[in-house]
């Protein structure tokens, strides 16, 4: 990893998500999401209509969705990113940095090994986010 320092990621953009005047968090994603898989199984089981399996379908996608956000913490979408807070706000961000060696643009990285900010046009450009200045 390189031990620049300059190397910042600024926040271009930055929206909480609402519902009804409210700060959306993960875990009442989670839990809303949970809720509705199980109405649309049970509406299934009960009636044996499609649109149930539809209304299961949709609240599972938005299941899957709420845990990735909950363990990952940052999720990717084109130049947007879905952020969710220590305290569970979600946040919906554009990130902005530029590589200090390659002038690219730079991104989040989580593997098992760690977070890092890295290149998107040269992937060996890596640097730690944790660091201490």
């Amino acid at each position: 990893m390189k031990k620049d320092n300059d190397v910042r990621l600024e926040r271009i953009y930055e929206k909480q998500v609402t519902v009804f005047g409210k700060p959306l968090r993960v875990k009442r994603l989670i839990l809303i999401s949970l809720t509705g898989l199980l109405l649309g199984v049970l509406g299934y089981m009960e009636i044996f209509a499609i649109a149930w399996l539809v209304v299961a379908f949709f609240f599972f996608c938005l299941a899957v969705f709420s845990f990735l956000l909950y363990f990952k913490t940052i999720l990717y979408f084109g130049e947007y990113s879905i952020e969710s807070s220590p305290s569970g706000d979600i946040f919906v961000t554009k990130l902005h940095g530029q590589c200090t060696i390659c002038l690219g643009e730079l991104r989040i990285v989580k593997n098992k090994k760690g977070t890092f900010i890295q290149c998107k046009e040269d992937k060996s450009h890596t640097w730690d986010v944790h660091k201490k200045s």
